[in-house]
């Protein structure tokens, strides 16, 4: 919860925690809710980008978002079409924080040894880094637009 508080103040539009469940084999952050779509519902068609979108806007709020997530030491690691939320008015969200880290340089929050659960084994763990993450994620949400018809929107 700490970690998701820290997100928050950074400036960064992310859910607000709300509270923490915690049991013999369960620990659970519940969240604020947010009226939207994930980018992934919406680049499958599953959902339709609200008539306020401005792509230019969102990307560079985004990419805001990241910088000031970064400047307080969080790095997500696992940004993705299904980690950005689209509200009702057209505005970028970040959600899911469960693969986030606090750390001290680019290098420490992204590679880093971990203990796999099943095997009990210390394995290497290296995850992709947040603004190439965010390329990705540019790059195909520019694309959808272009295919539906939507070129005013890409610059």
């Amino acid at each position: 919860m700490k970690l998701q508080d820290s997100a928050l103040k950074s400036g960064a539009r992310v859910p607000r925690p709300l509270f923490c469940i915690k049991g013999k084999n369960i620990e659970a952050l519940v969240m604020e809710r947010i009226d939207g779509h994930t980018l992934e519902e919406i680049l499958e068609d599953d959902a339709e980008l609200p008539d306020q979108f401005e792509l230019e806007r969102a990307l560079d709020e985004i990419s805001q978002f990241l910088k000031n997530l970064h400047e307080s030491r969080i790095y997500h690691r696992d940004l993705a079409e299904r980690n950005i939320m689209i509200d009702a008015e057209g505005r970028p969200w970040i959600i899911d924080f469960g693969k986030s880290a606090r750390a001290f340089s680019e290098e420490e929050a992204y590679d880093g040894n971990v203990i796999n659960p099943i095997s009990k084994k210390r394995e290497s763990i290296h995850f992709t880094d947040d603004m190439t993450n965010f390329s990705t994620v540019r790059n195909k949400l520019r694309q959808y637009l272009l295919k539906k018809g939507k070129d005013s929107l890409v610059t």
